[in-house]
């Protein structure tokens, strides 16, 4: 008797095991589906309108095809940094690109920064770098995990080149990076 009741309780705690299993995996694909409904919808709202005045045919003004310029690389910053499509990020971003400056976004980490702290002064960094742009480029690549270099700023004009490297912590490297 105690022998079966050992074995039905270790199959009940195996459908136990099982159900939670399953429940975790559809939350994850819950999960993806509605971040990929909030790309979508992202997408819709920056291309389509302006995709139907492509539609429409041209002759563009150059205020329009800058709009597609800036579109284009908002588009490519979302893929390419999803990880630093953050509200400040994307606000400094644009801002610099209205100013005539070249800004690149990469995201080789493949994960968000977990460390809120640490995330919060990754992100002052970039919109300082960002803000003091005029001319010129500005890249901002958030480096694989598991480096000591996280984030590395790399501010360019014709005449000088400005790197600033970020540690896990977020705060400034003194060493050169490592990456």
């Amino acid at each position: 008797m105690r022998a079966r009741l050992s074995a039905t309780a270790d199959r009940i705690a195996a459908l136990r095991e099982r159900a939670v299993a399953s429940a975790a995996e559809t939350a994850a694909a819950d999960a993806g589906l509605e971040i990929r409904r909030t790309r979508a919808a992202e997408l819709a709202t920056l291309a389509v309108p302006l995709l139907e005045r492509i539609r429409r045919g041209g002759p563009f003004a150059d205020d329009e095809r800058a709009e597609f310029a800036r579109a284009e690389a908002r588009l490519r910053d979302g893929v390419r940094g999803r990880s630093l499509a953050l509200p400040e990020v994307v606000e400094a971003v644009e801002a610099a690109r209205m100013r005539g400056v070249q800004v690149t976004i990469l995201d080789d980490r493949g994960a968000p920064i977990d460390d809120g702290e640490a995330l919060g002064r990754m992100v002052q960094a970039i919109v300082e770098v960002l803000a003091a742009a005029c001319t010129g480029s500005v890249t901002v690549r958030l480096l694989p995990a598991g480096r000591d270099t996280a984030l590395s700023l790399r501010r360019a004009t014709d005449d000088e080149v400005e790197r600033l490297s970020l540690g896990q912590d977020g705060y400034p490297l003194t060493t050169p990076p490592t990456g």
